[in-house]
């Protein structure tokens, strides 16, 4: 993750738009964020997609329920759901990357060094911010209100 320059985060949702739709999704995200609180997580726990993908796991709490509900009831009439739909409200399982595309050996060793976090730990989430996936790139980063 390092590597890529991808920074901790939260996936709140993950939407197809064209390159013309760009400034709309923007612009969207923009007022959503104006009207969103600041918030905090707390990681209760290290977990793993099968073996492949390692992660913190935050509480899926109010505050990350009702940003990603919100989200989507905003952007879904406008844009087509991405992510074989993952992110979805019913089926969202919030995570924090921590490592991935790692052989046995490398997710292994990774496990055994993300098990010695010392949990809970808890998170401010200040920002909401628009990525473009492969390429991995920020396209503009919004505060939250405190």
């Amino acid at each position: 993750m390092i590597e890529n320059k991808i920074p901790p985060h939260i996936t709140i949702g993950a939407f197809h738009a064209a390159r013309e739709e760009e400034a709309k999704l923007l612009q969207l995200v923009e007022n959503f964020a104006q009207g969103q609180k600041a918030g905090t997580v707390q990681f209760s726990g290290v977990g793993d997609f099968n073996g492949k993908v390692l992660f913190l796991k935050p509480e899926k709490n109010l505050f990350l329920s009702k940003i990603n509900k919100e989200l989507h009831t905003l952007l879904l009439p406008e844009f087509e759901k991405a992510e074989n739909g993952y992110y979805l409200p019913d089926i969202w399982f919030p995570h924090t990357t921590l490592a991935t595309r790692l052989n046995q050996n490398q997710f292994s060793a990774a496990e055994k060094i993300a098990n010695q976090i010392s949990l809970p730990l808890e998170a401010a989430i200040e920002e909401l911010a628009v990525y473009q996936c492969s390429p991995f790139l920020e396209l503009k980063k919004f505060g939250l209100n405190r």
